[in-house]
């Protein structure tokens, strides 16, 4: 249950965010770009707009925040964590958050 002005968490990786080999995708209608290694406010995500392309992995690096921006006109981040070796990208975890102010 939300309360007028509260921020509420709201993450759907299958529709917001997507991984494949060659790297992170924003989901149909949805963009997304680099922010970096420190995590980003609300503020910081809102005003940045990408093009709904998708990101490389050698554009993000182990540890990078990714502002979000989706249908709804909700925004959000999203933190990648992974290994690297050899044989390509393992191990990859992403956490997010959505705020939505409900």
């Amino acid at each position: 249950m939300t309360t007028p002005g509260s921020w509420v968490l709201e993450f759907s990786f299958d529709a917001d965010l997507g991984v494949s080999e060659s790297g992170v995708s924003p989901g149909p209608g949805n963009s997304l770009t680099a922010f970096g290694k420190q995590k980003p406010s609300y503020q910081d995500c809102r005003d940045r707009v990408g093009d709904g392309s998708p990101l490389p992995w050698d554009e993000v690096p182990s540890g990078t925040h990714l502002c979000i921006q989706l249908e709804q006109n909700r925004t959000g981040y999203a933190r990648v964590d992974y290994e690297s070796g050899a044989s390509g990208i393992a191990h990859i975890k992403v956490s997010g958050v959505v705020w939505q102010q409900g």
